[in-house]
Order: structure tokens, then sequence, then C-alpha cells
């Protein structure tokens, strides 16, 4: 953390000193710059960047005073990545789920899988087994680690909800580290750090927390920003729904659940006819009184494990891949909703830190181009500073 102390000479030409006091090692540094000129101010979610600076002529005649901060931690959208896999490893369900999804894909338990569905289609011993199995997944009960599909949903359906709570968390403790009542400050921070805590545990929690704090001291919002009119109930769901339909549109586990669903129904007019004509003229032939009745027997068998197994058994495969659309879909939705909410919220209570932070999960959601047509030209990475702003800039900072 470097502490900076600028100000301009009050007579004759323009001078600009820094007094850096490096905290790491207590050695204390000072420079000059003469005839500066302009420091644009700068807004960073990562590396070494300026909180702030300034632009100062020779003719001015001001002081100033701020803060300057060096932020080398990771990105808000990375920290959320980061806790949930802290999260994850201390579940035990979740980590049990993902060795038995590992093991679904062996060779040895794929070739077990077919001769299940193998048995099942000429003997049916699973009886009402499927459709139980089947109601269980539509009303979240009795989840078992019996196929890939079903590893799948549920290590995804934990990680979504886990993922969704840390991004609940983080966003209730930027709102408390930009609130300016030191009681109402803590109140809140603590209600986004106590269930973090039941997530990750206290230590990873606070360490968070810490993390977001360096993060938050180079959070600079011109106070021009807050002067923007608030979004009103219409503006709110129209940009829900807008960032909503991007990221669902960007997101890798609904991309890769429609492709696997698309094999499903892709199939073009012919095939669809073709199989139509196949069975049926199989299953007739299996009634005829002589020698072509196995033989029909044994062609619907090949023809039926050679186009991915009975229906029932593709059917039961699709609903979990729709379980999963659904799961992805609710984590999506809610922190699209509390993104676009939080970021209203900042500008009516000018709240500096949930602002920048909502509107980097705005764009971790939906992207670049996306956040900035949500927020349009008051974001804070597409905005050009101006001499205005640096000033502004500093107070809003001082100020925390």
């Amino acid at each position: 953390m470097l502490a900076i102390t600028l100000y301009s000479a009050i007579q004759g030409p323009c001078a600009l000193s820094a007094e850096i006091a490096d905290n790491a090692n207590g050695s204390l540094k000072s420079a000059e710059l003469s005839k500066a000129s302009s420091f644009a101010p700068q807004q960073s979610m990562s590396g070494n960047s300026l909180a702030f600076a300034t632009q100062i002529q020779p003719s001015d005649s001001i002081n100033l005073k701020g803060i300057i901060s060096l932020y080398d931690g990771p990105a808000p959208d990375q920290l959320v990545g980061n806790l949930v896999t802290a999260a994850l490893l201390r579940d035990e369900t979740h980590e049990k789920a993902m060795r038995r999804n590992e093991q679904m894909k062996g060779t040895f338990q794929r070739t077990l899988n077919a001769a299940r569905v193998s048995a099942n289609y000429m003997l049916e011993y699973r009886g009402f087994e499927m459709s139980s199995e089947a109601a269980d997944v539509i009303l979240d009960e009795k989840l078992k680690l019996k196929s890939t599909s079903s590893t799948e949903y549920i290590t995804q359906k934990k990680a979504d909800e886990v993922h969704a709570k840390v991004f609940s968390s983080l966003l209730q403790m930027a709102e408390g580290l930009g609130t300016s009542d030191p009681a109402s400050r803590d109140q809140t921070i603590e209600a986004g750090l106590t269930p973090l805590t039941n997530l990750v545990g206290k230590e990873t929690a606070d360490s968070a927390l810490n993390t977001l704090k360096a993060w938050s001291e180079q959070v600079c919002v011109p106070q021009s920003v807050f002067r923007q009119k608030p979004w009103t109930t219409m503006d709110l769901q129209l940009k829900q729904e807008d960032l909503l339909k991007t990221s669902a549109q960007a997101d890798p586990v609904m991309g890769l659940v429609r492709r696997a669903l698309h094999k499903f129904n892709g199939h073009c007019n012919f095939a669809l006819g073709a199989a139509k004509v196949i069975n049926t003229t199989l299953c007739f032939a299996m009634l005829t009184p002589s020698f072509v009745a196995p033989a029909a027997s044994l062609l619907q068998y090949i023809y039926q494990m050679g186009t991915g197994g009975p229906e029932d058994y593709k059917l039961l495969q699709e609903l979990y891949l729709d379980r999963r659309i659904d799961s992805r879909w609710k984590r999506l939705n809610a922190e699209s909703t509390q993104s676009i909410t939080a970021y209203n919220n900042a500008i009516m209570t000018q709240n500096p830190v949930l602002l920048s932070l909502s509107e980097s999960f705005i764009s971790a959601l939906g992207g670049e181009e996306t956040g900035s047509r949500i927020i349009g030209s008051h974001r804070l990475v597409a905005r050009k500073s101006t001499h205005d702003d640096a000033i502004d800039c500093v107070q809003t900072h001082t100020t925390m």
C-alpha cells in the first residue's frame, strides 16, 4: 500500500511532489516531478494501477490530498471462482459425486452401463425404477449417483448453489465497505461475511474480506457518475432480461448441454421417417409364427442399441440435461438480478465500492459489450477522464 500526498505550488511553475511511504519495509522515499502535466484517472480491477490521479496546470493553486493504492490481487470475478472452489473442496457430497463421475467415465463402468441397458431392454428387470428415478429428479428427492447423467447433474447443481451464495456475500460485503456510517458498515459487512464463513471457513472468509478491502481502496468513482438518474422499475426489468439472455448464451455449461440435447432432436426428416418404418416393420415381423420372429427380435435389439438405447433410457438422460439447464438458469437469473439491483442501489446511496463491484460482475456475466450497453456512458472503464473527474475522484475516495 502506498500513501501519497499530492499538492501544487502556490506560486511559480507547477511542481508535483510525492512522498511515498512503503509500509512493507518502513522505508521512506521522496520524489519530485517538475512541471507535472497530465495524470489521467484510471480504474483497474487487478494488477498494479493507480486508484486515482489528477491533472494540474501551472496556473492552478489548489491543495489535493488523498490515497493512491496499488492493488495486485485477483479481480472480483476471479475471487468468486477461488471461493467457490474452496467451498466445494469442503463439501463431502460434491467430492463424492466428483469421484463417482470420474469412475463412470472409465471404460469398465461404460461397458457395465451398456450391459445394464441391454439387460433391461430384454428383461425389464428394473421394473418401475426408471419412472421412479425420473420423479426423484423432477422433485429433487433421493438423488442417487447411479449414472454419468446423474453425477454430472448433482455436481453442477451443488456448484451453482455455492456460486450464487458466494456472489451474494461479496456484494453484501462490498455494500458495507462503501458505507460511510461505521455502525451500519460493520453490520452490513458481517451480514455477508457470516454465510461466506459457513461455506469456506473463517480463515478463507477473512482472507476474502481483506482482499475485497484492498481492492476497494483503489476504487475510483467520480461524483458525476452518481449524478445519473436511477433506473426505473421497467428499466431494471429490461436490463436484467438483457443481461440474463446474454449470459445464458455465453455460458459454457449451457452451450455444452444444448449440444448434448441436439443429438436427440437433430435428426433429419428422412431419419425420423425411416425409424418409424423400421420399428413398425420389425414389430409386425416379431408376431409371425416362424423363424422370422426371433430374427426380427434380434434386429430390433441391434437397432435400438445402435441408436442410443431404448427411448425410456434416452428420455431419462434428457431429463437430467433439462435439470442441468434449469440449475444454471436459476443461478444466472439470481446473479443477473442482484448485479443490476446492486448497481442501481449504489447510485441511489452513492456507494462507490458497491457500484464498482456490481459493474465488474455485470461485465463478467454478459461481457464487455453487454456491460457497455446496460450501463452506458457512465461505465467506469469506458469513461473519458476529465480534470473535474480527477478532483471528484479524490474526494469520493477520501470520504470512505
